[in-house]
């Protein structure tokens, strides 16, 4: 017998098999390695417009949150701009959406909000007035004055009015006092300078009751009385024109 039908003879791989199988190669490590689009960046737009449209919801606490609102809107859009002109560079097109959806839910739902507050916080029975009714707007805050005739006619009135206590004397937020002067801001009030002369208001409150001193806004409703001289002083700012006896304090 032939010693072939006893053996297999052995084939050696040519030049192109090694090309083939290298080339097989590549094609699969390709195939498992991230494509260029999982590696698109976050739009930095996008991410704002959503941070932005979060903290909207501060505008419950102060409509002048509001305007973080307008900015997560706006910003929002441009986002989806960007991402629309450049979707192989730039993902976070979802967050854009939420943070525009974010910005409207709350900008509208703290408008609606101070909106119903305003509507309703007066008492039946009172007036709503400003500080402005107080002076003469042709003459400067800084300057004497007596009071004028719009504050005048409110002599006697029931009044509905909203301010600051100027710090009492030797008093530290929390603790209750009976009296106390009504300014127009916390910016007069709490950084050391004096309320001008007509943005001063002594209230008082009823005999046996007291109130707690806060830096927080008050709103305040009660008589309201103007005195015409200047015999009038309190020794916590010197001359007052304006006096509230208050019924309720929120």
């Amino acid at each position: 017998m032939s010693s072939s039908l006893f053996s297999q003879s052995e084939t050696k791989p040519t030049a192109a098999d090694v090309l083939a199988e290298s080339q097989l190669a590549d094609n699969q490590l390709a195939e498992n390695q991230p494509s260029a689009e999982e590696y698109r960046a976050m739009s930095a737009p996008a991410v704002i417009s959503l941070v932005t449209g979060l903290m909207t919801a501060l505008t419950f606490t102060s409509p002048a949150f509001g305007a973080l609102g307008l900015a997560g809107i706006v910003v929002g859009f441009v986002a989806l701009k960007k991402i629309k002109a450049e979707p192989h560079y730039y993902t976070g097109g979802v967050l854009a959406v939420v943070g525009i959806v974010a910005s409207f839910v709350f900008l509208a739902g703290g408008g609606s909000y101070h909106a119903y507050v305003y509507a309703t916080e007066v008492p039946e029975g009172y007036t709503r007035i400003n500080y402005d009714q107080l002076r003469d707007p042709n003459i400067a805050s800084s300057e004497f004055q007596l009071p004028p005739e719009s504050a005048k006619q409110l002599d006697n009135e029931k009044i509905f009015i909203k301010g600051y206590m100027y710090p009492p004397p030797g008093k530290q937020p929390g603790q209750k006092v009976n009296s106390f002067v009504l300014c127009r801001d916390n910016g007069d009030c709490c950084f050391g300078g004096d309320p001008p002369v007509l943005e001063r208001i002594w209230v008082t409150v009823p005999e046996g009751e007291t109130v707690t001193y806060t830096t927080s806004m008050l709103k305040l409703a009660g008589t309201f009385n103007v005195f015409y001289d200047i015999s009038q002083q309190n020794e916590t700012v010197g001359t007052v024109f304006y006096t509230l006896a208050v019924d309720q304090v929120r």
